[in-house]
């Protein structure tokens, strides 16, 4: 995991279990088991 994903994941942590998973050339974000977002060239959607 690069720095802004390590990033992302301490800023969502706060609101409850945070996954970012390596997939599709990016990365997936979920929180609590759901679908929140995708991390692509350091961005997040």
């Amino acid at each position: 995991m690069n720095e802004f994903n390590e990033c992302v994941h301490e800023v969502f942590s706060a609101a409850g279990d945070i996954i970012i998973k390596s997939m599709m050339g990016g990365y997936l974000v979920y929180l609590n088991g759901k679908l929140i977002g995708d991390i692509c060239a350091n961005e997040l959607f």
